[in-house]
C-alpha cells in the first residue's frame, strides 16, 4: 500500500546516498562476511525475551541467551524460529531498525539477510554514522549486507520498489550476525589501575 510519508523519506534518504558519498563511519558491503567475535542471533534459547507478535520482539545472541537484541519495523513481526528470523504478519515493511536491548551497549558488525516480494532497493542508515548509498534488492534471492565501520547504538534501513511506488516489500529479515563491541583494553587497564589506586588510598587512610 502506498504511504505518503514514507514515499517522502524513501524519496530524502535516496537523494542524500546518491548526492553525497556514504559517511566513512558507515560501510555497508552486499554480501556476508562474519568476524571473528560476532555471534548468530537466535530466537528459541533466549532468557526474559519479547517474542509476542508486535512492532517490536527480540531475539538473543547464541553465545548469551540474556544478550536480546531489539527488532523494530513499521508493520507487525512475528518471530519464525525455523528461519532464524523475523518476518511480516500480514503486508510487508519497509521500515526496519535493529539495536541492542541494553541501550548502554553497542555492536560493531551487522549482517542481515533482507526477503523481499519484488524487487527494489535499500538505503541503510546507522546512528552514529551516517546514510548509505542505496542497494539493490533482488526478489527470490538472498539479500546479504554486512555493515561495520562504528560502534552502533541502532542500525536502520528502508526499502521501497524500483519506482517508488510500493515501499511495503520486505517479507523477512533473516541469519542476522552481531558483534557486540568489548571494552578496549587500554580503558579495562585505565580501570582497573583506577580501583588500585581507590584500594592503596583507602588502605593508607585506615592506617592514619
Amino acid at each position: 500500500m502506498m504511504k505518503p510519508f514514507r514515499t517522502l523519506a524513501a524519496f530524502l534518504l535516496l537523494g542524500l546516498g546518491i548526492a553525497a558519498p556514504a559517511h566513512a563511519a558507515l560501510i555497508v558491503q552486499a554480501g556476508s562476511f562474519p568476524q571473528p567475535g560476532d555471534s548468530s542471533v537466535i530466537f528459541d534459547v533466549c532468557s526474559g525475551a519479547n517474542q509476542a507478535n508486535g512492532l517490536t520482539v527480540q531475539g538473543c545472541l547464541d553465545t548469551s541467551p540474556s544478550t536480546l537484541v531489539n527488532f523494530i519495523s513499521d508493520e507487525e513481526l512475528l518471530v519464525n524460529t525455523g528461519q532464524v528470523g523475523v518476518e511480516a504478519t500480514g503486508s510487508a515493511f519497509s521500515y526496519f531498525t535493529l539495536q541492542l536491548a541494553d541501550l548502554t551497549k553497542t555492536f560493531f558488525l551487522l549482517i542481515l539477510n533482507i526477503h523481499t516480494d519484488q524487487d527494489g532497493f535499500v538505503t541503510f542508515f546507522s546512528t552514529p554514522g551516517g546514510i548509505s548509498a542505496p542497494f539493490a534488492l533482488n526478489v527470490g534471492s538472498d539479500n546479504f549486507f554486512t555493515i561495520t565501520g562504528e560502534d552502533f547504538q541502532s542500525l536502520s534501513f528502508m526499502a521501497a520498489d524500483t519506482q517508488l511506488g510500493d515501499q511495503d516489500l520486505v517479507d523477512g529479515v533473516r541469519q542476522v550476525r552481531i558483534g557486540v563491541t568489548v571494552p578496549e583494553p587500554a580503558s579495562l587497564a585505565i580501570f582497573g589501575a583506577a580501583l588500585l589506586g581507590l584500594a592503596a588510598a583507602r588502605r593508607f587512610a585506615r592506617r592514619r
